[in-house]
């Protein structure tokens, strides 16, 4: 991406402020970047931290829950990010006591249910203006003008043009079927067998989706991506699994009950 004339930060030109930006009035200047270059991974690692400490917060010293808790208000706080403040309440705050009660089949009803709401507060302003409607009306339009050829995978070239829209730009660029895999990988590929697991999963999940309605590509990278799956997998292999059931009568010789 060239670099705008006006940016004299060094860093991605979407990390520069400007008077309309949202901004929690912190901190001035550039959105904060550090490591990650620009200042989207940044602000999605700040909502990885979330799913680890929901995940794994009984097994944390005092110490290290109040690094995490300050790493994530400090990222927040500098990048000015809605997205990952609105999930730090729903998926920390909230999702800590929630998720362990719910239903995991419940996980499939995230997207569908997150794509309706977009197209009920959307309508037909489309604005593209840096608001939450504006940026919601990014994947309404998106998946208004998706076709037959594209929905078959047929012009996968058009998701170059949807990097701002996660379901439009997996749908362009796998095909409905690449779409309908990663609903259900995102919803139901983690295991949920116990409280610490079944948080884990549904606050995966709903990170995942919520992304993916504002932006999306983003949550692909390696930089957020591989620590988020390194999680969801100690989580796989510390979980205990789900029982087998057996016909009625004692165990076999040399088995271990369960």
């Amino acid at each position: 991406m060239e670099v705008s004339e006006f940016n004299e930060t060094g860093l991605f030109n979407n990390a520069a402020g400007f008077e309309s930006r949202f901004s929690f009035g912190v901190f001035s200047g550039a959105r904060t970047s550090s490591v990650f270059l620009e200042q989207v991974s940044n602000a999605n690692f700040a909502g990885i931290l979330c799913v680890f400490l929901v995940a794994t917060w009984g097994r944390l010293s005092v110490a290290i829950r109040t690094t995490m808790v300050a790493t994530i208000l400090l990222i927040l706080l500098s990048n000015n990010t809605r997205t990952s403040s609105a999930l730090a309440v729903v998926v920390t705050m909230m999702g800590y006591f929630i998720f362990p009660h719910l239903s995991r089949w419940f996980t499939l009803l995230i997207a569908p249910v997150l794509v309706l709401l977009a197209f009920l507060a959307v309508g037909d302003n489309v604005t593209h203006t840096d608001d939450l409607i504006g940026r919601l009306g990014i994947t309404t339009e998106a998946l208004r003008r998706l076709d037959i050829p594209t929905i078959f995978g047929a012009n996968a070239m058009k998701a170059r043009h949807l990097m701002d829209t996660g379901f439009g730009y997996v749908a362009a660029s796998s095909s409905i079927f690449g779409l309908i895999a990663i609903w259900l990988f995102f919803s139901l590929g983690q295991r949920a067998t116990d409280t610490a697991s079944k948080r884990c999963a549904w606050a995966t999940a709903v990170y995942l989706f919520a992304n993916m309605m504002i932006g999306g590509t983003a949550i692909f990278s390696m930089k957020v991506a591989a620590p988020l799956w390194m999680l969801v997998g100690y989580m796989a292999a510390t979980a205990p699994k789900p029982q087998a059931s057996r016909p009625n009568g004692p165990a076999p010789r040399g088995s271990i009950a369960a």
